[in-house]
């Protein structure tokens, strides 16, 4: 009888890294369910959304950054703008029908929306040729990886100007109008106003490593939940809604939420690292990132005329969340699947997070989990890989 191949441990600090990516994906999901939004729009939708996509940029700065040249561009280009390319022109193929429905609209307007949706990668041109937004996360992501593996390079000295010139960048950005903001290619108007508070979580990251600083940060969150709920502050990166830098508390209130919130985010997944199935979405984050939309409207639009809205809305989730992983399986097993979801090959250095490496301490590493295929495991192994994607570095 012969021997099944046995796969790739995980070391204590991917597991926490694979739980938290598997907490804000759930997140997305459940923030994508118009249900969920009809009815808990203020005490839930706005506030999952003061942090739940920006976490995904500030956990990115737990991996190395890699040096900035043409292997690493192209290590970006298969793993996130591949997947933009290929979902944008497929989620266009399908809005195709609903476009043309508008007497207004031509084949030709809806060509030209899909060629700027690919070449600028802004919401407002892919809701114009998707008919969904979310997309405009992958280049964005790609563009703030660009920027922390420029800023990886600087010397000390350099990086504290660099601090200076984020902390300027981002309440410049916070100036500008939304309009012309959501207009800037490739989400860098996002990298710009995000890299300042990606800095300052890299720096308190340590606070939980401390014995009293989970309970203080999380304390943190409540308590900045509560203001964000109260004063109805919104926060949508994709649209720029958020405060403007003319009311410097609002956003240093929002700042501060999201860094309590990625940090949050941390504390539970120490919490459920280890667990089979958070490890399990986790390693899938990216695909159910992809693919979890059109799954939400259509089994919301099915299941909430015949069921109540609490049931419906569980029964949405769930079944988007295991429809999405199911055809990412499908896909990856197809001979284009690796084509869409790269796969990668090199081994992940020991995260910069001061977690332990038990490669150098003979800490003991985590039991293998059984769930998700070898290529999975083997790419939480790879270098250096965003939070949401399977390298090169999104999320």
């Amino acid at each position: 009888m012969r021997n099944r191949p046995s796969r790739p441990s995980f070391t204590p600090e991917a597991e926490i890294r694979l739980a938290t990516r598997a907490i804000l994906i759930l997140l997305v999901v459940i923030g994508h369910n118009k249900i969920f939004r009809g009815h808990f729009y203020y005490s839930g939708y706005i506030l999952i959304y003061s942090f739940h996509v920006g976490s995904f940029f500030l956990l990115s700065m737990l991996s190395p950054p890699r040096k900035p040249d043409w292997r690493a561009l192209q290590s970006m280009l298969s793993h996130l703008y591949r997947p933009f390319l290929v979902f944008t022109l497929g989620y266009a193929v399908l809005y195709l029908p609903i476009y043309l429905s508008t007497p207004e609209q031509t084949l030709r307007g809806w060509m030209g929306n899909l060629v700027l949706a690919a070449g600028l990668a802004t919401a407002p041109f892919l809701d114009e040729a998707t008919g969904l937004k979310l997309l405009w996360f992958l280049p964005a992501f790609m563009s703030f990886c660009l920027l922390y593996n420029v800023y990886g390079q600087l010397r000390s000295a350099a990086r504290r100007t660099a601090w200076a010139v984020a902390a300027l960048g981002h309440a410049t950005i916070a100036m500008l109008p939304p309009e012309t903001l959501t207009l800037v290619p490739f989400g860098a108007a996002v990298t710009i106003f995000l890299f300042f508070p990606s800095l300052v979580f890299a720096s308190a990251r340590s606070l939980l490593d401390t014995r009293y600083g989970p309970p203080i940060v999380m304390a943190g969150f409540a308590f900045c939940s509560v203001l964000i709920v109260t004063f109805r502050m919104e926060v949508i990166l994709s649209d720029f809604r958020m405060p403007s830098a003319s009311t410097p508390a609002a956003l240093a209130l929002c700042d501060m939420q999201l860094l309590l919130g990625a940090l949050s985010c941390m504390v539970f997944a120490r919490m459920l690292a280890g667990f089979k199935l958070m490890t399990w979405i986790g390693s899938r984050s990216l695909q159910i990132y992809l693919l979890h939309a059109p799954f939400n409207l259509a089994i919301a639009a099915i299941l909430n005329p015949i069921l109540p809205w609490p049931l419906s809305m569980c029964l949405t989730m769930a079944a988007t969340l295991i429809a999405a992983a199911f055809t990412a399986r499908l896909i990856e097993a197809t001979p284009a699947g690796p084509l869409i979801f790269s796969v990668p090959r090199r081994p992940l250095p020991a995260l910069h997070a001061n977690l332990p490496d038990p490669r150098r301490s003979g800490e003991r590493r985590l039991s293998p989990t059984a769930a998700g295929p070898p290529e999975a495991s083997a790419a939480d192994q790879a270098e250096p890989r965003p939070i949401l994607a399977h390298d090169p570095h999104p999320g």
